[in-house]
């Protein structure tokens, strides 16, 4: 018995002798009907079916022969965690993705098939048809790993700022593209309301838990975008962050450099091993 595989169903529908008969049906075979006599000891009766309906009944047995039992799969994931939601989980408004995948002997193809439920400017639900070209056994681990590869691939941002925000507001690009404006908005507006240096001071800490080094001469905006940018690549620092330029020149006219190009990567490493807490920005 072979292993059920999309390869596989594509060759036996392409090779079978009982599919070549189907797929050559004339009209008047579909319509035609078979009659045959049935008794039993309690009663004696004629009985029907299409010849159509035969046809698909040997192809039943067939696929039952090559392949063993139909395969069905359905299932609610959560988009970001690729969690399967189970009870009421299924009904909170996390975004979600709903696999719905039935491989029956009586389908002309096959597919996995799967709905992706998100906010969205227009349409909030999405159904998607995939056959992948696979030597690998339909099993749910293959289903689910085959989804979740196609929306990384076609619904999602690269991962970094957008995909964040995309993942965060459980959206499609263009909604999340409407939500990082409007949320850039917010920020600016809310920065300029940070009327002393004071209040600016207290928001970063606050916000992102870093400092501002005296050295460092930037306009507000260019300061919070260091700042979030650093938090969205590493996460929220546990002890507090200082944001501050760098001068390798000073480092470079110390007494320490002789002038020696290939002595100043090692006098850099041994140089910002005295500021763990510094972040360090070309400003």
């Amino acid at each position: 018995m072979k292993a059920l595989t999309f390869n596989a169903l594509h060759n036996w529908r392409r090779t079978s002798q009982i599919w070549q008969v189907m797929d050559s049906l004339t009209t008047e075979q579909e319509r035609r009907h078979v009659h045959w006599a049935k008794n039993t000891e309690r009663s004696k009766f004629n009985s029907s079916t299409s010849y159509k309906n035969i046809i698909w009944y040997k192809l039943s047995k067939e696929f039952r022969s090559k392949f063993g039992d139909e395969f069905k799969f359905y299932g609610h994931f959560d988009l970001k965690t690729q969690k399967e939601l189970i009870g009421d989980e299924r009904y909170n408004q996390r975004a979600q993705v709903y696999i719905h995948t039935a491989i029956y002997s009586s389908s002309s193809s096959w597919s996995i098939n799967f709905t992706i439920r998100r906010n969205s400017t227009n349409n909030t639900e999405e159904r998607v048809s995939i056959t992948p070209r696979s030597n690998a056994p339909i099993t749910k681990e293959f289903i689910i790993q085959e989804v979740f590869k196609y929306i990384d691939e076609k619904f999602l941002f690269p991962k970094g700022l957008f995909r964040n925000f995309q993942i965060a507001y459980n959206s499609d690009k263009k909604y999340a593209l409407m939500q990082y404006k409007a949320a850039m908005k917010r920020q600016r507006e809310d920065i300029k309301q940070l009327d002393n240096e004071g209040l600016f001071e207290e928001y970063l800490y606050k916000k992102y838990n870093f400092e501002v080094a005296s050295n460092l001469f930037l306009d507000r905006q260019k300061i919070v975008k260091h700042c979030r940018e650093y938090v969205e690549r590493y996460g929220k620092p546990k002890d507090t962050k200082i944001l501050a330029k760098y001068d390798i020149w000073e480092m470079l006219n110390s007494n320490r450099f002789d002038g020696d190009i290939d002595e100043a990567e090692g006098l850099l490493n041994e140089d910002l091993k005295r500021y763990p807490n510094h972040v360090f920005i070309n400003a």
